[in-house]
């Protein structure tokens, strides 16, 4: 049977499928020619396929040039990481490195420790047994090796005063008392220093000389000599 012409109106109901059709067909047409245009274009004229890997020159570091004169540096390099180069009269300042360097004088005292040649207080005192419960005074600094002070709450004072001469004398010293609770202790090992006061004592300046003490303690200082 023959077909059946196509009338005007299917005509015209075909007419947007085919638009689409065309459209579809050039849209492909132009994404196919960017694809393979691209890559040629975004690879440059020194593109290669090793472009990804990385060269010696990012691998390995920059050579050491070792220290350069100051005179081959070139001041107009970069001004933003330090002051302006000098008028030429002005005096320049010499390099740090041309600055002597100079290690402390050990004869120098340091806070805290006996100056050379004077035993400190560990070894004056190595073997004492401290009387009347005698401990540190807390807070009154860093511990220090010229400086002790201790405290007892357990005790008077002429029994803290007689228990340390007896234990200074078992350890060979010979102790002189001088009054007010000051002692000079002597012996093989070098001298210490003894001072016996009672807790809540007051310095020339009025001010109490152990704020941290209890109350109705007895302190004891010792130096070395």
């Amino acid at each position: 049977m023959p077909d059946r012409p196509v009338s005007v109106r299917e005509h015209r109901a075909m007419r947007p499928y085919v638009a689409l059709f065309y459209l579809w067909l050039a849209v492909s047409i132009v994404i196919l020619v960017y694809r393979r245009v691209r890559p040629k274009a975004d690879a440059g004229p020194e593109a290669s396929p090793s472009s990804g890997v990385p060269s010696l020159a990012d691998i390995l570091p920059p050579p050491d040039l070792g220290p350069q004169p100051i005179g081959a540096v070139d001041v107009d390099v970069d001004h933003r990481s330090g002051p302006p180069p000098a008028d030429a009269g002005d005096v320049a300042a010499p390099p740090a490195s041309s600055v002597p360097l100079t290690r402390p004088d050990a004869s120098l005292p340091r806070p805290g420790v006996p100056p050379a040649g004077r035993a400190s207080l560990p070894e004056l005192l190595g073997g004492i047994a401290m009387p009347a419960d005698l401990a540190p005074l807390t807070h009154l600094g860093p511990a220090s090796l010229d400086h002790l002070v201790l405290v007892t709450t357990t005790a008077p004072l002429d029994t803290v005063t007689r228990g340390l001469d007896e234990e200074l004398t078992r350890l060979g010293y010979g102790v002189a008392w001088s009054g007010w609770g000051l002692g000079r202790a002597t012996g093989p090992r070098g001298v210490v220093e003894l001072a016996v006061h009672d807790g809540g004592a007051v310095s020339p300046e009025g001010t109490v000389r152990f704020p941290t003490a209890p109350p109705g303690s007895v302190v004891v200082e010792l130096r070395p000599g």
